[in-house]
């Protein structure tokens, strides 16, 4: 219960000065504290909760799903499956890697 406090307890704001002089031009900071990720950071093979949180963060999925288990389009304009849902089209929404190149389909078919 103590640790759940001190983690929770890092979440609110403070009026006073915590000793940093972080400029407010670089953007926002999010910490996300979780255990040390026990495999290589690629989202493929992350199947532990060390780096799974941080990289939920960080990566973006095609669909995502939210605590109730109901699924939400994030990179995927649209998932349509055939008539016997063995194979589905996905449409992907225009988005863009951080450098300006379009995201593709062959950045997942080959990922």
């Amino acid at each position: 219960m103590l640790t759940a406090a001190m983690l929770l307890s890092g979440c609110g704001s403070s009026s006073g000065s915590n000793g940093s002089s972080a400029s407010s031009e670089g953007g926002n900071v999010i910490t996300a504290y979780a255990s040390e990720p026990q495999k290589t950071f690629i989202p493929g093979n992350i199947n532990e909760t060390g780096g799974g949180k941080p990289a939920d963060m960080m990566f973006a999925r095609l669909v995502s799903f939210d605590d109730n288990g109901k699924a939400s389009n994030e990179i995927a304009e649209s998932v349509t499956p055939n008539e016997n849902a063995t194979e589905y089209t996905i449409k992907l929404k225009d988005w863009k890697f951080s450098n300006g190149d379009p995201v593709k389909a062959e950045n997942f078919t080959k990922a």
